[in-house]
């Protein structure tokens, strides 16, 4: 372990490796971190999906509750046949 850091640091192939082993982790990191971002924005997007949903079931939700049993029950008709 010694001998191969002696060689990174002791020779001009060894640093160049060394900068190359670097720039590599660093594009590396770089790419890990802009997926990770990627994939929690992809998330956030899916979670504010389900609430807009589950928000526009609420409304219809207490739309049909406020309506008189006979207007439900036309609606409900209206829904049911077919054209």
């Amino acid at each position: 372990m010694i001998a191969a850091l002696a060689w990174l640091t002791g020779s001009a192939w060894g640093r160049y490796a060394a900068l190359g082993l670097l720039a590599a982790a660093a594009i590396g990191l770089l790419l890990w971190r802009a997926y990770a971002a990627g994939e929690t924005a992809t998330r956030a997007k899916a979670q504010e999906n389900t609430i807009d949903a589950l928000q526009t079931r609420i409304e219809t939700d207490d739309s049909l509750r406020a309506l008189s049993p006979d207007t439900r029950r036309q609606r409900l008709q209206q829904w049911s046949t077919d054209p």
